[in-house]
């Protein structure tokens, strides 16, 4: 089982040079009606009740939690070059077609720019987002003494098999696959450079030995908002009591 990771570019403000996972922030756009209508297997109010069925510190309203959900779509597009979505056949999307890849890789770039909107990049392609393709993770905020603080929910998703992820040379400058274990390692030998909540997430994933056994732990796992806190090492640790986060 391999990750998707992403190199973030050394002149970011924050986390510069790092690798992470693909992501990013909810934007205006994401979640007016021409997305809303093409969200498919996900509503704002079943997405507010997915966030919180498992534990943790739940979405303020239904559409903060959609907007989790659609967020995490695009920036998974714009970052790692994967939509999840399916077609006017109801088939899940695959970017075979080269005429298609084209399109999708000028789209891709065209909404990281914010000269296309994500409504517009659905409708034109007859796209409906797979929403429901995303499973909860994870719900960790930064630590309050940060100098940028996020509020950040991480989900699990399969990879198609039909696409091929690849870093957007914007934001990231690389993009890898790796086992949990050889990205642990690879850190630990000063071989690549990774966050407290990234080594978190390895660490629970190392012993998963296939996409389904992370697929089927993420469903069933307990969810605990995690705020680290000064480890007294200059390092951080969790501020729960065991490691059931």
């Amino acid at each position: 089982m391999e990750l998707f990771m992403v190199r973030r570019s050394a002149s970011s403000r924050f986390a510069a040079d790092v690798f992470v996972f693909p992501g990013g922030t909810i934007r205006d756009g994401d979640t007016n009606a021409r997305v809303l209508s093409r969200c498919g297997g996900l509503t704002a109010e079943s997405a507010h009740a997915t966030l919180a069925e498992r534990g943790g510190t739940p979405a303020a309203t239904p559409e903060l939690a959609i907007g989790l959900y659609i967020a995490t779509l695009r920036e998974l597009f714009e970052e790692a070059g994967v939509l999840l979505a399916l077609d006017d056949h109801g088939q899940a999307l695959g970017i075979t077609d080269g005429e298609r890849r084209r399109r999708l890789a000028d789209a891709r770039a065209a909404l990281q720019s914010g000269s296309l909107a994500l409504g517009d990049l659905l409708e034109d392609e007859g796209l409906r987002l797979s929403g429901d393709r995303l499973i909860p993770f994870s719900h960790w905020i930064t630590p309050r003494t940060s100098p940028k603080r996020f509020d950040t929910r991480f989900f699990v998703a399969a990879m198609p098999s039909d696409q091929t992820a690849v870093h957007c040379d914007v934001e990231t400058t690389e993009g890898v696959w790796m086992t949990p274990r050889v990205a642990l390692e690879r850190c630990a030998r000063g071989e690549l450079k990774l966050v407290h909540v990234t080594i978190e997430h390895l660490r629970r994933l190392v012993d998963l030995a296939s996409v389904d056994d992370v697929l089927e732990f993420a469903r069933a796992k307990r969810i605990r908002t995690v705020c680290p806190v000064p480890d007294g090492a200059g390092g951080w640790r969790s501020d729960l009591e065991g490691d059931g986060w």
